[in-house]
């Protein structure tokens, strides 16, 4: 009971703070490259499409190669297709979904889309293609008309008015347009690929060597490269885990805090304060942290990974002199969606797992259903299963994209 109402409280408090830190609006895995090959996403959803809905006999669903705008090699998409022997009524759909959330800066969704059937043209008085936010419709195949080969190739839909702050559920789907009295004996096929939102550079992510992800290596990186110059890196020392990645005065407090402390036993060694795992906190781990005073925990330009900056990592830095991020590269053949290293309860998506996760996950809290964000151990239910999830990444720290 007192860890129920221990818990009840901290919701309680973050209901009534603002978010810190800021959500992200991405659409993720939305070129599908993320799972390679699924034969029936009924059986394998694609990773971060959290609900899967294909009525059974009626609807089939596929990640593969068989069309796609992008990605090195043989690239990946989603194929939504109806069945050919299969009686349709008005209505009948299939659908993939994502919880999304939008900034107050997203003005678009843009994606690509190619209609096809097993014999002849796509018939648009039988099927269409749709795209819906919380179940009503924001784009429709039949209003638009495709290219060659049945193509919709960057589409973009407008929804800076519904840029409200708040998460919404993005769905794909083919849907019928008519009642059927006998079998079409024909199948047709809704490919999905590269679905993104104009932020985040174009919804692309940000080039490796672009520290401080504004969209370009420029100058303010090369002052990051400098500032960290002849740096190593200290993470046994970053007792305070902040936004701030170098060891000051927050983390002397924790030092402070378990000063003489004896008796120190992994894992935890006096809440990681005995660096050289004596058994005490003494006077040689204070000399330790002196050492690194002022050092960085993280180095934003340690790119030959090897702790510390230097020519090795000017020489890498070097190249990338001005470039702009992958946005320019949307229309190339060998593109393809870098991956992400989103903590799967960094439920924001700002990078870090903290308070503002808690507050989606207060907002979840005893929520029943699919596609619901804190639902993190996939039960269909946000409890303290989930919140056991988020606790074990506390403070932990991922990225958005990684471009290595």
């Amino acid at each position: 009971m007192k860890r129920i109402t221990a818990f009840a409280a901290l919701l309680f408090v973050c209901l009534l703070v603002n978010r810190l830190g800021a959500t992200m609006s991405i659409v993720k895995n939305g070129s599908f490259e993320y799972d390679g090959d699924i034969p029936d996403i009924t059986v394998e959803s694609p990773q971060y499409w959290c609900d899967v809905n294909i009525p059974a006999g009626k609807f089939g669903g596929v990640v593969d190669s068989f069309w796609s705008t992008h990605g090195y090699g043989n690239g990946y998409s989603l194929t939504l297709s109806s069945k050919w022997n299969a009686i349709l009524q008005t209505d009948d759909m299939a659908v993939v979904s994502q919880n999304v959330f939008f900034e107050e800066d997203v003005q678009k969704i843009s994606f690509d889309l190619k209609l096809s059937s097993s014999v002849g043209p796509w018939n648009p008085n039988v099927r269409s293609a749709v795209v819906l936010l919380d179940g009503n419709d924001i784009w429709d195949s039949n209003d638009f008309a495709p290219g060659l080969n049945g193509e919709y190739t960057g589409q973009e839909i407008d929804i800076n008015d519904l840029a409200d702050g708040e998460f919404h559920t993005l769905r794909l789907a083919i849907r019928s347009n008519i009642t059927e009295t006998s079998k079409p004996l024909i199948e047709y096929q809704a490919t999905w690929d590269f679905i993104k939102f104009d932020t985040y550079c174009g919804g692309l992510g940000y080039l490796a060597h672009d520290f401080d992800r504004d969209c370009y290596v420029d100058i303010y990186d090369m002052q990051i490269l400098a500032a960290e110059w002849l740096s190593s890196q200290s993470s046994q020392f970053d007792l305070f885990v902040d936004y701030e990645d170098d060891i000051d005065f927050r983390d002397f407090a924790v030092f402070a805090a378990n000063w003489a402390d004896i008796n120190c036993q992994e894992p935890d060694y006096c809440g990681g304060c005995d660096f050289d795992q004596s058994g005490a906190v003494d006077a040689n781990d204070l000399l330790a942290f002196a050492e690194n005073w002022l050092q960085y925990s993280v180095l934003y330009s340690d790119l030959d990974g090897d702790g510390s900056v230097g020519f090795d990592d000017f020489a890498t830095f070097a190249p990338s002199w001005m470039l702009t991020s992958a946005w320019q590269e949307y229309g190339a053949d060998n593109f393809s969606e870098p991956s992400l290293l989103l903590l799967e309860s960094d439920l924001n998506d700002d990078g870090i797992v903290d308070y503002s996760d808690i507050f989606v996950m207060a907002a979840d809290w005893l929520t029943a259903g699919s596609c619901i964000s804190a639902d993190l151990d996939g039960s269909g239910f946000v409890d303290f299963y989930d919140f056991a999830v988020l606790a074990d990444q506390w403070r932990l720290k991922g990225t958005l994209y990684d471009w290595d």
